[in-house]
């Protein structure tokens, strides 16, 4: 791998931990402001950001449902921080997963991704039927039919 691909991959992973890290920042806007029980959903909110800040800060789309823990813990706070929370991390895990390509330099977007990826899928798709088109077996009554099916005997 070359020096310019090393250095964007630490630098891309840097730049990711880093924004997964501000994308915690969900917790200073928890609970929410029509919270039926501050007390309890704020600690339980405090609860979740020091599972979560140590256990998920390298993985840029944790979400709130894959780990129990989690999922017990916002099982106790209210419906509106619930789905205050879970709002908020939805759009904050959107906005990082859309800026990784940038983060780590290698594409401008996800459609110019995707673009690529359809016109390489297309070409395959063109290869395998122009192979499809031209590969018959021959059958076992044509000379080569003997040789492609059965062998030259000689073996």
């Amino acid at each position: 791998m070359s020096l310019d691909h090393q250095r964007s991959l630490v630098f891309g992973y840097e730049n990711q931990t880093n924004a997964v890290r501000a994308s915690l920042s969900i917790f200073g806007r928890l609970p929410a402001g029509s919270c039926k029980t501050p007390p309890t959903c704020g600690v339980i909110f405090k609860e979740l950001f020091l599972e979560i800040a140590t256990s998920r800060t390298r993985n840029a789309l944790w979400t709130w449902n894959g780990k129990k823990s989690v999922t017990r813990k916002l099982d106790r706070v209210c419906k509106t921080c619930r789905r205050t929370a879970k709002e908020h991390r939805t759009e904050d895990r959107k906005a990082l997963w859309d800026s990784l390509p940038r983060m780590y330099d290698f594409i401008c977007s996800w459609d110019k991704f995707r673009q690529r990826e359809e016109q390489v899928l297309s070409n395959i798709g063109a290869f395998i039927e122009a192979a499809n088109s031209i590969s018959t077996y021959p059958s076992k009554d044509s000379p080569a039919g003997d040789l492609w099916m059965y062998g030259d005997g000689k073996d």
